[in-house]
């Protein structure tokens, strides 16, 4: 497991900034946040870039959770989470919250981790445009936790983003009003 290097995320940030392929800007970005995600104890990336049989989905990338004593532990973090990047100028919007959502529903799974750059659209106070549809899927016990480019600019330490997280989620359940 690679210790987590606030220089290395910002190294690898700077070559995203300055790289105009919007296809490679995503490759990158899906390599640097293995690396993040992957620096938390009991968590290993086993997919990349996985399409369906159907070919109608890809999943970036699948981290098994070993549930490592520092790790994500209990019963809120599941043995398989998928994460979604994005590395958007602008913010990610409903339609692609939910299609990620989605994903996880159809694979039975509880909980994902979207990485948008520009975070997504709408306020969680008053759950506008995407933090709505994070808030419908929790009905069907669907949770996400959004990760934005500030939050891997200011990561110290894995225990730093386990904490974070944790805070992500329990705002979610706690403060996100579930749909009647």
């Amino acid at each position: 497991m690679p210790a987590l290097d606030p220089a290395d995320i910002q190294s690898r940030l700077q070559v995203i900034d300055q790289t105009t392929d919007p296809g490679q800007r995503g490759q990158l970005l899906e390599q640097l946040v293995e690396r993040v995600i992957g620096a938390i104890p009991g968590m290993k990336c086993n997919r990349r870039r996985t399409r369906t049989a159907f070919n109608s989905e890809e999943i970036d990338l699948g981290f098994w959770n070993s549930r490592a004593k520092r790790g994500l532990v209990g019963l809120e973090f599941p043995e398989l989470i998928l994460v979604e990047c994005k590395n958007w100028s602008r913010p990610v919007g409903s339609m692609e919250v939910c299609w990620f959502l989605t994903k996880l529903k159809r694979r039975s799974l509880r909980f994902g981790i979207l990485v948008a750059m520009s975070g997504i659209t709408g306020d969680g106070t008053d759950l506008s445009e995407a933090h709505e549809i994070v808030a419908y899927f929790l009905q069907h016990e669907v949770r996400l936790v959004v990760l934005t480019r500030s939050d891997l600019e200011q990561l110290e330490s894995a225990t730093e983003l386990v904490n974070l997280i944790k805070r992500r989620l329990t705002t979610v359940i706690t403060e996100y009003r579930l749909h009647d």
